[in-house]
């Protein structure tokens, strides 16, 4: 027995209309329900809040939240690879190269770099050399992104009791505090003219 036969045809129709992003007032009214804007908002909302319709929502909205959770296990592995993939392999063709140019600049006799250069690896050497200039995606951007989205850069939470007890313990010590820094600061007495 699927959510949706348990409600009848307003409820029903009244949660189609949400999940296409209409407001709860518009949605109840546009359900079927012959009643004014103002207590089409008071009734709409109080429908959200009913057990059957949730559930018909909750399976109305599943491709879509099971789309929303592909997509973002796709961009945290985009972003894996842009922190853990090496420079020397990114291609033309590769989804991580920003940028990409390659350019000839000359030969050397057997395969040996001119004036005595290094190889830095990026050139091939033979009669040609071919110097790639390659660019990929900023990988420390990549990694603040992917730690926001995991939630790593949310502050720790502290979750404090506040009762008759501790304010008067606060009380306390802030008394305590003040006389001192009273008694610290209390400087020569200046008499009154």
């Amino acid at each position: 027995m699927s959510a949706e036969s348990a409600l009848n045809i307003r409820q029903a129709r009244f949660a189609e209309f949400i999940v296409t992003g209409m407001q709860a007032g518009p949605a109840y009214v546009k359900a079927g329900y012959k009643v004014s804007p103002a207590v089409a908002a008071v009734n709409g909302c109080r429908l959200l809040k009913n057990a059957k319709v949730k559930a018909y929502l909750a399976e109305l909205r599943k491709p879509q939240t099971n789309e929303a959770l592909r997509a973002k296990r796709d961009n945290l592995r985009f972003l894996a690879d842009v922190i853990e993939t090496p420079l020397s392999e990114i291609g033309p063709d590769s989804p991580l190269c920003v940028e990409y140019s390659e350019k000839s600049i000359g030969g050397g006799a057997q395969g040996q770099l001119k004036r005595g250069k290094e190889a830095s690896g990026n050139e091939k050497a033979g009669p040609e050399i071919l110097r790639r200039r390659v660019k990929k995606c900023d990988p420390l951007r990549a990694i603040e992104i992917y730690n926001r989205m995991l939630g790593y850069n949310e502050p720790d939470r502290t979750e404090l009791e506040v009762g008759p007890s501790t304010l008067q313990t606060i009380k306390e010590r802030a008394l305590e505090v003040d006389s001192a820094l009273a008694r610290r600061y209390e400087g020569p007495k200046i008499p009154d003219a």
